[in-house]
Protein backbone atom coordinates (compact mmCIF):
# COMPACT_ATOMS: atom_id res chain seq x y z
CA UNK A 1 0.00 0.00 0.00
CA UNK A 2 2.81 2.38 0.87
CA UNK A 3 4.63 1.72 -2.38
CA UNK A 4 1.47 2.25 -4.42
CA UNK A 5 0.78 5.62 -2.84
CA UNK A 6 4.35 6.85 -3.03
CA UNK A 7 4.80 5.75 -6.62
CA UNK A 8 2.14 8.03 -8.05
CA UNK A 9 3.55 11.37 -9.12
CA UNK A 10 1.40 14.35 -8.30
CA UNK A 11 -0.71 12.46 -5.78
CA UNK A 12 0.45 14.72 -2.96
CA UNK A 13 -2.92 14.97 -1.22
CA UNK A 14 -3.13 11.20 -0.76
CA UNK A 15 0.48 11.05 0.37
CA UNK A 16 -0.07 13.78 2.95
CA UNK A 17 -3.19 12.01 4.19
CA UNK A 18 -1.23 8.78 4.42
CA UNK A 19 1.48 10.53 6.42
CA UNK A 20 -1.06 11.85 8.92
CA UNK A 21 -2.50 8.38 9.49
CA UNK A 22 0.83 7.39 11.02
CA UNK A 23 -0.41 8.91 14.28
CA UNK A 24 -3.20 6.36 14.64
CA UNK A 25 -1.82 3.27 12.88
CA UNK A 26 1.18 3.17 15.19
CA UNK A 27 1.31 0.06 17.39
CA UNK A 28 1.84 2.40 20.34
CA UNK A 29 -1.31 4.47 19.71
CA UNK A 30 -3.84 2.15 21.45
CA UNK A 31 -1.50 1.72 24.40
CA UNK A 32 -1.04 5.47 24.68
CA UNK A 33 -4.82 5.94 24.67
CA UNK A 34 -5.27 3.32 27.40
CA UNK A 35 -2.62 4.90 29.62
CA UNK A 36 -4.08 8.35 28.98
CA UNK A 37 -7.55 7.17 30.03
CA UNK A 38 -6.57 5.37 33.22
CA UNK A 39 -4.33 8.21 34.42
CA UNK A 40 -6.76 11.09 34.05
CA UNK A 41 -5.59 12.65 37.32
CA UNK A 42 -1.88 12.09 36.75
CA UNK A 43 -1.31 13.08 33.12
CA UNK A 44 1.31 15.66 33.99
CA UNK A 45 3.52 13.16 35.76
CA UNK A 46 6.93 12.47 34.27
CA UNK A 47 6.31 8.83 33.37
CA UNK A 48 3.08 9.64 31.50
CA UNK A 49 4.72 12.49 29.60
CA UNK A 50 7.53 10.10 28.67
CA UNK A 51 5.12 7.53 27.22
CA UNK A 52 3.21 10.13 25.21
CA UNK A 53 6.41 11.71 23.87
CA UNK A 54 7.75 8.32 22.82
CA UNK A 55 4.63 7.63 20.74
CA UNK A 56 4.44 11.15 19.30
CA UNK A 57 8.09 11.43 18.26
CA UNK A 58 8.00 7.97 16.74
CA UNK A 59 4.96 8.86 14.66
CA UNK A 60 6.45 12.17 13.52
CA UNK A 61 9.50 10.26 12.31
CA UNK A 62 7.28 7.84 10.40
CA UNK A 63 5.44 10.78 8.86
CA UNK A 64 8.66 12.31 7.55
CA UNK A 65 9.73 8.92 6.17
CA UNK A 66 6.45 8.59 4.27
CA UNK A 67 6.75 12.14 2.94
CA UNK A 68 9.36 10.99 0.41
CA UNK A 69 6.60 10.67 -2.20
CA UNK A 70 5.69 14.34 -1.89
CA UNK A 71 8.92 15.61 -3.39
CA UNK A 72 9.74 15.55 -7.12
CA UNK A 73 11.87 12.68 -8.37
CA UNK A 74 15.00 14.31 -9.72
CA UNK A 75 16.64 10.92 -10.26
CA UNK A 76 15.01 7.61 -11.16
CA UNK A 77 16.81 5.67 -8.44
CA UNK A 78 15.65 5.61 -4.82
CA UNK A 79 15.66 7.95 -2.87
CA UNK A 80 15.28 10.11 -6.00
CA UNK A 81 17.68 12.84 -4.92
CA UNK A 82 19.90 14.07 -2.10
CA UNK A 83 17.43 16.71 -0.97
CA UNK A 84 14.64 14.15 -0.97
CA UNK A 85 16.65 11.89 1.33
CA UNK A 86 17.50 14.68 3.74
CA UNK A 87 13.92 16.00 3.97
CA UNK A 88 12.44 12.55 4.55
CA UNK A 89 14.73 9.93 6.08
CA UNK A 90 17.27 12.45 7.34
CA UNK A 91 14.80 14.43 9.44
CA UNK A 92 12.88 11.26 10.33
CA UNK A 93 16.02 9.81 11.92
CA UNK A 94 16.10 12.69 14.42
CA UNK A 95 12.60 11.93 15.68
CA UNK A 96 13.08 8.15 15.56
CA UNK A 97 16.17 8.22 17.72
CA UNK A 98 14.81 10.84 20.10
CA UNK A 99 11.81 8.55 20.57
CA UNK A 100 14.13 5.62 21.28
CA UNK A 101 16.23 7.60 23.73
CA UNK A 102 13.16 8.71 25.66
CA UNK A 103 11.89 5.12 25.69
CA UNK A 104 15.24 3.90 26.99
CA UNK A 105 14.85 6.17 30.01
CA UNK A 106 11.95 4.06 31.27
CA UNK A 107 14.14 1.37 32.84
CA UNK A 108 16.22 4.09 34.47
CA UNK A 109 13.19 5.83 35.95
CA UNK A 110 11.61 2.59 37.21
CA UNK A 111 14.89 1.43 38.72
CA UNK A 112 15.37 4.82 40.38
CA UNK A 113 11.93 4.51 42.00
CA UNK A 114 12.71 1.06 43.37
CA UNK A 115 16.39 1.47 44.30
CA UNK A 116 17.06 4.26 46.78
CA UNK A 117 20.83 3.82 47.07
CA UNK A 118 22.42 6.45 44.82
CA UNK A 119 25.74 4.61 44.71
CA UNK A 120 24.11 1.53 43.22
CA UNK A 121 22.30 3.70 40.68
CA UNK A 122 25.52 5.29 39.47
CA UNK A 123 26.28 2.63 36.87
CA UNK A 124 22.68 2.59 35.68
CA UNK A 125 22.96 6.32 34.92
CA UNK A 126 26.37 5.95 33.27
CA UNK A 127 25.41 3.05 31.00
CA UNK A 128 22.11 4.68 30.06
CA UNK A 129 23.98 7.88 29.17
CA UNK A 130 26.46 6.01 26.98
CA UNK A 131 23.62 4.16 25.27
CA UNK A 132 21.89 7.47 24.51
CA UNK A 133 25.09 9.04 23.16
CA UNK A 134 25.68 6.16 20.75
CA UNK A 135 22.11 6.41 19.48
CA UNK A 136 22.50 10.17 19.05
CA UNK A 137 25.52 9.55 16.81
CA UNK A 138 23.33 7.39 14.57
CA UNK A 139 21.44 10.53 13.60
CA UNK A 140 24.62 11.81 11.97
CA UNK A 141 24.83 8.62 9.89
CA UNK A 142 21.46 9.41 8.36
CA UNK A 143 21.93 13.16 8.03
CA UNK A 144 25.41 12.96 6.48
CA UNK A 145 24.53 10.34 3.88
CA UNK A 146 24.69 11.63 0.29
CA UNK A 147 23.06 9.06 -2.01
CA UNK A 148 24.23 10.75 -5.20
CA UNK A 149 27.61 12.40 -5.48
CA UNK A 150 28.01 15.78 -7.15
CA UNK A 151 27.80 15.37 -10.90
CA UNK A 152 26.00 12.03 -10.70
CA UNK A 153 24.81 10.82 -14.09
CA UNK A 154 22.44 7.86 -13.90
CA UNK A 155 22.99 7.13 -17.60
CA UNK A 156 26.63 6.30 -16.92
CA UNK A 157 27.01 2.61 -15.85
CA UNK A 158 30.08 3.46 -13.76
CA UNK A 159 27.98 5.93 -11.79
CA UNK A 160 25.71 3.07 -10.73
CA UNK A 161 28.69 1.32 -9.18
CA UNK A 162 29.53 4.46 -7.21
CA UNK A 163 25.90 4.74 -6.11
CA UNK A 164 25.94 1.18 -4.75
CA UNK A 165 29.34 1.55 -3.08
CA UNK A 166 28.30 4.78 -1.37
CA UNK A 167 25.17 3.04 -0.17
CA UNK A 168 27.26 0.17 1.16
CA UNK A 169 29.48 2.64 3.02
CA UNK A 170 26.40 4.12 4.65
CA UNK A 171 25.26 0.63 5.62
CA UNK A 172 28.67 0.05 7.17
CA UNK A 173 28.36 3.23 9.25
CA UNK A 174 24.83 2.31 10.29
CA UNK A 175 25.59 -1.23 11.42
CA UNK A 176 28.86 -0.24 13.09
CA UNK A 177 26.83 2.09 15.25
CA UNK A 178 24.24 -0.64 15.85
CA UNK A 179 27.04 -2.94 17.07
CA UNK A 180 28.06 -0.36 19.68
CA UNK A 181 24.39 0.07 20.57
CA UNK A 182 24.15 -3.63 21.38
CA UNK A 183 27.19 -3.46 23.67
CA UNK A 184 25.83 -0.39 25.47
CA UNK A 185 22.39 -1.98 25.72
CA UNK A 186 23.90 -5.10 27.27
CA UNK A 187 25.86 -3.02 29.80
CA UNK A 188 22.74 -1.01 30.62
CA UNK A 189 20.65 -4.14 31.16
CA UNK A 190 23.29 -5.76 33.36
CA UNK A 191 23.58 -2.64 35.52
CA UNK A 192 19.79 -2.62 36.01
CA UNK A 193 19.75 -6.33 36.92
CA UNK A 194 22.53 -5.87 39.48
CA UNK A 195 20.81 -2.87 41.05
CA UNK A 196 17.47 -4.67 41.30
CA UNK A 197 18.96 -7.92 42.57
CA UNK A 198 20.57 -6.13 45.50
CA UNK A 199 17.49 -4.17 46.49
CA UNK A 200 14.39 -6.18 45.57
CA UNK A 201 12.56 -9.13 47.15
CA UNK A 202 13.93 -8.73 50.66
CA UNK A 203 10.55 -9.95 51.89
CA UNK A 204 9.75 -12.23 48.97
CA UNK A 205 9.28 -15.26 51.23
CA UNK A 206 6.40 -13.47 52.96
CA UNK A 207 4.57 -12.70 49.74
CA UNK A 208 1.72 -14.75 48.35
CA UNK A 209 2.99 -15.31 44.83
CA UNK A 210 0.74 -18.19 43.78
CA UNK A 211 -2.56 -17.48 42.06
CA UNK A 212 -5.75 -19.56 42.28
CA UNK A 213 -4.45 -21.93 39.60
CA UNK A 214 -1.13 -22.44 41.34
CA UNK A 215 0.76 -20.40 38.75
CA UNK A 216 3.38 -18.49 40.73
CA UNK A 217 5.17 -17.01 37.69
CA UNK A 218 1.97 -15.54 36.24
CA UNK A 219 1.17 -13.83 39.52
CA UNK A 220 4.73 -12.57 39.80
CA UNK A 221 4.62 -11.20 36.26
CA UNK A 222 1.31 -9.43 36.79
CA UNK A 223 1.97 -8.00 40.23
CA UNK A 224 5.71 -7.45 40.44
CA UNK A 225 7.10 -4.84 38.10
CA UNK A 226 10.63 -6.19 38.40
CA UNK A 227 9.64 -9.53 36.86
CA UNK A 228 8.39 -7.63 33.82
CA UNK A 229 11.66 -5.71 33.71
CA UNK A 230 13.58 -9.00 33.77
CA UNK A 231 11.49 -10.35 30.89
CA UNK A 232 12.13 -7.20 28.86
CA UNK A 233 15.87 -7.50 29.48
CA UNK A 234 15.82 -11.21 28.58
CA UNK A 235 14.23 -10.48 25.19
CA UNK A 236 16.84 -7.81 24.54
CA UNK A 237 19.68 -10.18 25.39
CA UNK A 238 18.26 -12.85 23.08
CA UNK A 239 18.38 -10.43 20.16
CA UNK A 240 21.81 -8.96 20.89
CA UNK A 241 23.95 -11.91 19.60
CA UNK A 242 22.17 -12.06 16.22
CA UNK A 243 22.29 -8.32 15.65
CA UNK A 244 25.85 -7.96 16.89
CA UNK A 245 27.15 -10.83 14.74
CA UNK A 246 25.50 -9.37 11.64
CA UNK A 247 27.05 -5.99 12.42
CA UNK A 248 30.48 -7.63 12.71
CA UNK A 249 29.91 -9.37 9.37
CA UNK A 250 29.11 -6.04 7.70
CA UNK A 251 32.25 -4.46 9.15
CA UNK A 252 34.39 -7.43 8.10
CA UNK A 253 33.10 -7.44 4.51
CA UNK A 254 33.65 -3.72 4.16
CA UNK A 255 37.15 -3.67 5.66
CA UNK A 256 38.30 -6.71 3.70
CA UNK A 257 37.26 -5.11 0.40
CA UNK A 258 38.83 -1.67 0.79
CA UNK A 259 41.96 -2.50 -1.23
CA UNK A 260 40.00 -4.16 -4.05
CA UNK A 261 38.83 -2.61 -7.29
CA UNK A 262 35.28 -1.31 -7.50
CA UNK A 263 33.87 -4.25 -9.46
CA UNK A 264 35.43 -6.69 -6.99
CA UNK A 265 34.13 -4.72 -4.04
CA UNK A 266 30.61 -4.85 -5.45
CA UNK A 267 30.56 -8.64 -5.17
CA UNK A 268 31.57 -8.52 -1.50
CA UNK A 269 29.47 -5.60 -0.26
CA UNK A 270 26.46 -7.01 -2.07
CA UNK A 271 26.30 -9.68 0.62
CA UNK A 272 25.03 -7.22 3.21
CA UNK A 273 23.09 -4.76 1.05
CA UNK A 274 19.77 -6.42 1.85
CA UNK A 275 19.45 -6.06 5.61
CA UNK A 276 15.66 -6.21 5.87
CA UNK A 277 15.54 -9.54 7.71
CA UNK A 278 18.01 -8.67 10.44
CA UNK A 279 16.66 -5.14 10.72
CA UNK A 280 13.18 -6.56 11.31
CA UNK A 281 14.60 -8.57 14.24
CA UNK A 282 16.25 -5.45 15.63
CA UNK A 283 13.01 -3.50 15.35
CA UNK A 284 11.01 -6.38 16.86
CA UNK A 285 13.22 -6.43 19.96
CA UNK A 286 12.97 -2.65 20.33
CA UNK A 287 9.20 -2.67 19.89
CA UNK A 288 8.77 -5.39 22.50
CA UNK A 289 10.66 -3.34 25.06
CA UNK A 290 8.80 -0.13 24.28
CA UNK A 291 5.40 -1.84 24.43
CA UNK A 292 6.53 -3.27 27.75
CA UNK A 293 6.59 0.30 29.14
CA UNK A 294 2.88 0.74 28.52
CA UNK A 295 1.97 -2.73 29.79
CA UNK A 296 4.02 -2.19 32.93
CA UNK A 297 2.30 1.10 33.71
CA UNK A 298 -1.12 -0.40 33.03
CA UNK A 299 -0.53 -3.30 35.42
CA UNK A 300 0.98 -1.04 38.06
CA UNK A 301 -2.07 1.19 37.94
CA UNK A 302 -4.45 -1.79 37.96
CA UNK A 303 -2.97 -3.39 41.07
CA UNK A 304 -2.60 -0.12 42.93
CA UNK A 305 -6.29 0.64 42.39
CA UNK A 306 -7.21 -2.87 43.53
CA UNK A 307 -5.13 -2.44 46.67
CA UNK A 308 -6.71 0.95 47.32
CA UNK A 309 -10.15 -0.66 47.02
CA UNK A 310 -9.11 -3.48 49.36
CA UNK A 311 -7.98 -0.93 51.94
CA UNK A 312 -11.25 0.94 51.59
CA UNK A 313 -13.25 -2.25 52.14
CA UNK A 314 -11.12 -3.09 55.15
CA UNK A 315 -11.70 0.28 56.76
CA UNK A 316 -15.47 -0.17 56.36
CA UNK A 317 -15.68 -3.77 57.51
CA UNK A 318 -12.91 -3.59 60.16
CA UNK A 319 -11.73 -6.97 58.98
CA UNK A 320 -8.14 -8.09 58.80
CA UNK A 321 -6.55 -7.50 55.39
CA UNK A 322 -5.02 -10.44 53.55
CA UNK A 323 -1.52 -9.07 53.83
CA UNK A 324 -0.07 -5.59 54.07
CA UNK A 325 2.75 -6.89 51.92
CA UNK A 326 0.39 -6.95 48.93
CA UNK A 327 1.27 -3.31 48.34
CA UNK A 328 4.92 -4.26 48.23
CA UNK A 329 4.14 -6.44 45.22
CA UNK A 330 3.88 -3.20 43.29
CA UNK A 331 6.44 -0.88 44.79
CA UNK A 332 8.54 -3.10 47.07
CA UNK A 333 8.83 -0.94 50.15
CA UNK A 334 10.06 -2.71 53.26
CA UNK A 335 7.40 -1.18 55.50
CA UNK A 336 4.70 -3.64 56.59
CA UNK A 337 2.47 -1.06 58.21
CA UNK A 338 -0.77 -0.71 56.26
CA UNK A 339 -1.06 3.05 56.66
CA UNK A 340 2.55 3.71 55.71
CA UNK A 341 2.38 1.34 52.77
CA UNK A 342 -0.66 3.06 51.30
CA UNK A 343 0.99 6.45 51.66
CA UNK A 344 4.09 5.16 49.90
CA UNK A 345 1.99 3.89 47.00
CA UNK A 346 0.15 7.16 46.63
CA UNK A 347 3.47 9.02 46.67
CA UNK A 348 4.87 6.80 43.94
CA UNK A 349 1.75 7.33 41.87
CA UNK A 350 2.47 11.01 41.82
CA UNK A 351 5.94 10.56 40.85
CA UNK A 352 11.29 1.41 29.90
CA UNK A 353 13.20 0.86 16.09
CA UNK A 354 10.90 2.58 17.20
CA UNK A 355 10.06 1.32 13.95
CA UNK A 356 12.19 2.34 11.14
CA UNK A 357 13.38 0.13 8.37
CA UNK A 358 15.45 1.89 5.76
CA UNK A 359 15.22 -0.19 2.61
CA UNK A 360 17.81 0.54 -0.05
CA UNK A 361 16.09 -0.69 -3.15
Amino acid sequence: MTNIILSKDGNKADTIQYCLTKLIVSIFFPWTCIIFLITSKNRRKLIIILLVLHWLLRCIGDMFESSLGIYPKNIDKWPYGNEQWLKSYGIASIFWHLSEIIGDWYLLIRTKVIVRDKKQLRWVFITCGLYNIVKSLQMYTFLSYVPFRTGYNYENPNQDDIYVLDMAENKFMKWSNVAFQQLCSLAYDISVIIALKRNVFNNKESLNLVDSNGNSFLRKFKQISEYRIYLSILVTMCGIPLIFMYSLRVMYCRNSSIALKDYERLEIVGKFMDDQSIDSIRVLVLNFNYIFMYVDQFLLRYYVENNDQSTYNYSNSHSTPKSPLDYNLVYHNTSNNEYNTKNIINTNLNSNPQYYNVVFN
